[in-house]
């Protein structure tokens, strides 16, 4: 799936609430604010699509810049989880450039995503 720059935030090509109408897809803005519910059934959606197309071959979600992701919704990290559970057949993939942050999200007992993650980090060249 293509990302689309919209302005400053990142968007991406869909149409997420095709089960209540039908029509062109739509950008959904990843953004603070009215559109998490929007975001939620996006990630929803980007999961079940992962999840279909693992039966051919290997599906992984990468997300960057992971730290960022509670911006977003508080509840996002949570929402990752129950789909990873759901979907334990789509790999989940998180990097990120604040190790402080991404070792609160992921590493420490209590996180969201704890024990669910491998730590790597970068080799120098």
């Amino acid at each position: 799936m293509p990302v689309t720059p919209c302005r400053s935030s990142p968007s991406f090509p869909c149409d997420a609430d095709h089960h209540v109408r039908r029509g062109r897809p739509s950008d959904v803005p990843l953004q603070p604010g009215p559109q998490r519910t929007r975001a939620d059934e996006l990630v929803a959606d980007v999961y079940a699509i992962l999840s279909s197309l693992s039966a051919k071959r290997p599906a992984a979600l990468v997300l960057d810049e992971f730290q960022a992701v509670p911006e977003l919704g508080p509840h996002l990290p949570s929402l990752l989880k129950a789909l990873a559970d759901e979907h334990p057949q789509v790999s989940l993939v998180l990097a990120g450039s604040r190790r402080h942050l991404m070792e609160e999200l992921v590493l420490n007992t209590g996180a969201p995503l704890y024990n669910m993650a491998e730590r790597h980090r970068p080799r120098a060249h």
